[in-house]
C-alpha cells in the first residue's frame, strides 16, 4: 500500500481519508468542514494532498462541531433577545460585552469602561510615574498613591 501525506499535519500513514468524501455521520465533505472552520479555500485538483489522517480528521470534526454549536447558541440568544426574554443581566453579559468595556490595554488586553482607567492602568506596563511629591523625591504612578503618601507625611 502506498504511503500518503496528510494535508493538515504532513504526517504519513497508510490509512488516510479523502477530504472530498463525506465525513462519517455529518453529511458534509471534510474539505467543506475545513473550509468553514478555517480561512483556507480547498478545491479538487489544487496542488495539496487530498487526504487527511485520522487524528487531523478528529480535530477537524471537533472544530466543525463546536462551530455548529456556537452558531446554534448564537441564534437562540438572538431569538430570545428579540423576544425580550433575556434577563437584564444576561442581556448585558451575553449580548453586549464590548459596550461595557470599550477601552482595551494594548499590553495585556484588559478592558476598562473609562479611558482614564486605561491610561492609569497602562502605567503599570510602562513604569511611568507622573505624580511627584512636592515634599520629597518620591513619585507615583497613581494620583491616589501620591495623596496617601502626602497624608502619611502630614500625620508623622
Amino acid at each position: 500500500m502506498e504511503i500518503q501525506i496528510c494535508r493538515a499535519c504532513l504526517g504519513t500513514s497508510p490509512a488516510m481519508i479523502n477530504i472530498f468524501e463525506d465525513a462519517p455521520g455529518l453529511g458534509i465533505s471534510i474539505a467543506d468542514m475545513i473550509t468553514q472552520c478555517t480561512p483556507y479555500e480547498i478545491s479538487k485538483g489544487d496542488c495539496y494532498p487530498k487526504n487527511i489522517c485520522d487524528s487531523c480528521l478528529h480535530c477537524a470534526r471537533a472544530a466543525f462541531e463546536i462551530r455548529q454549536t456556537i452558531e446554534k447558541s448564537h441564534q437562540k440568544i438572538l431569538q430570545l433577545k428579540n423576544r425580550k426574554v433575556l434577563t437584564a443581566n444576561l442581556r448585558q453579559d451575553v449580548c453586549s460585552p464590548e459596550i461595557k468595556k470599550p477601552h482595551k490595554c494594548t499590553y495585556c488586553q484588559k478592558a476598562f469602561k473609562k479611558k482614564w482607567h486605561l491610561q492609569e492602568h497602562t502605567r503599570k506596563h510602562t513604569g511611568e510615574r507622573s505624580y511627584k511629591c512636592p515634599h520629597c523625591s518620591m513619585s507615583f504612578s497613581y494620583r491616589n498613591s501620591l495623596k496617601s503618601h502626602i497624608k502619611r507625611r502630614e500625620t508623622v
